[in-house]
């Protein structure tokens, strides 16, 4: 976003997928936003008596790119969460503060949500976005960051809203809590998770340049950590086991939970 401070990123859920949803209803504050469209001309190579290429129509339209932001628990995030697995249960614990839970989506469309991008000098949609991967991260004496993927189907011109920000600060690193194997252990270093949907644009002769749907093939979760190990049964564990003597063919089950404020809207 090359207006730094003076942009802003705004979302909104679509009714259906590539149905322009306008103004956002939840805006985040961001540090970096790249997503770009792309015309994919059509080039084809014609013996005419010349080297150069003399006919090149636009082709079909791809757009995506990233938007990098330090975690705020409202505003923003449970939108994104939602787009990312694809449902969330609410429940309000206290007035006005809700308890969300979120879970993969046993479907091939995943929610859609239009996205505006205002860079001072120009304001558009991203119309039809899927969110194909969320990246966590944190260190110690740091933010909660993350770093979303978004597949656009097109981009459309609009007119900038008015942003409105949380009042909460930014998470930090010691908002979060590890438990390994069910063992408390706050002696992590860094830690990265990622959310991935497996997502397909599907093009048809729909007489439009953009696709008419994402479809979502698959999804995963994979992440890392870095751990200062208190004893050796902590590194027992890593190995496979908490009586294992180096790394085994087969790890017991164990589980790796990392718990932060709950999220409101």
């Amino acid at each position: 976003m090359t207006t730094g401070l003076l942009g802003h990123i705004g979302l909104k859920q679509e009714a259906a997928f590539g149905e322009e949803a306008s103004p956002p209803t939840a805006f985040g504050e961001i540090y970096s936003e790249t997503v770009s469209m792309d015309n994919n001309f059509i080039k084809t190579d014609i013996a005419a008596g010349s080297r150069f290429i003399s006919n090149a129509p636009p082709g079909r339209i791809t757009a995506s790119g990233d938007v990098s932001m330090y975690l705020t628990p409202e505003g923003i995030l449970p939108l994104i969460l939602k787009g990312v697995l694809g449902q969330a249960q609410s429940e309000e614990i206290t007035a006005g503060v809700y308890q969300h839970v979120f879970s993969p989506l046993q479907a091939s469309r995943l929610p859609s949500f239009t996205v505006q991008a205002d860079h001072e000098a120009l304001c558009q949609n991203w119309v039809g976005c899927s969110f194909s991967k969320l990246l966590f991260s944190a260190a110690p004496n740091g933010f909660l960051e993350a770093v979303l993927s978004i597949l656009a189907q097109r981009p459309a011109e609009t007119l900038p809203a008015a942003p409105s920000y949380s009042e909460l600060k930014p998470l930090t690193a010691h908002n979060v809590v590890f438990t390994l194997n069910g063992d408390s252990n706050l002696n992590f270093e860094k830690f990265t998770i990622s959310f991935s949907n497996k997502l397909e644009p599907v093009w048809t002769m729909s007489g439009k340049r953009w696709a008419s749907c994402h479809a979502a093939r698959g999804f995963s979760m994979e992440g890392s950590i870095t751990l200062e190990f208190d004893s050796e049964s902590e590194m027992r564990r890593v190995w496979g086991s908490s009586s294992a003597n180096g790394p085994k063919g087969a790890i017991e089950p164990g589980s790796l939970n990392v718990t932060k404020p709950v999220i409101r809207n």
